[in-house]
């Protein structure tokens, strides 16, 4: 999807970047498990436990869906500025 974007003379976010790169199925949500996944590859570099990946999806997530979606990311990712 950023590919497109760019190609169509489009450049996004580096936090819309960050969240196509976590969504790996492509269906514009972030699920817990896509987002653990990222964070267990940066592991050596930024450790994060288990409790503050669900701690970090109940921040984002505001429907409360079980998913972040596109507009949830952008709009509350400031809500965590260690991020």
């Amino acid at each position: 999807q950023v590919k497109k974007m760019r190609r169509n003379g489009i450049y996004p976010s580096a936090a819309l970047c960050v969240f196509n790169q976590m969504d790996s199925d492509k269906n514009r949500v972030v699920t817990k498990a896509e987002m653990s996944r990222m964070f267990k590859g940066l592991n050596k570099v930024y450790p994060v436990s288990k409790t503050s990946v669900k701690s970090i999806m109940d921040t984002l997530d505001k429907d409360s869906s079980g998913e972040i979606d596109e507009a949830e990311w952008i709009r509350f990712l400031s809500e965590l500025p260690a991020l």
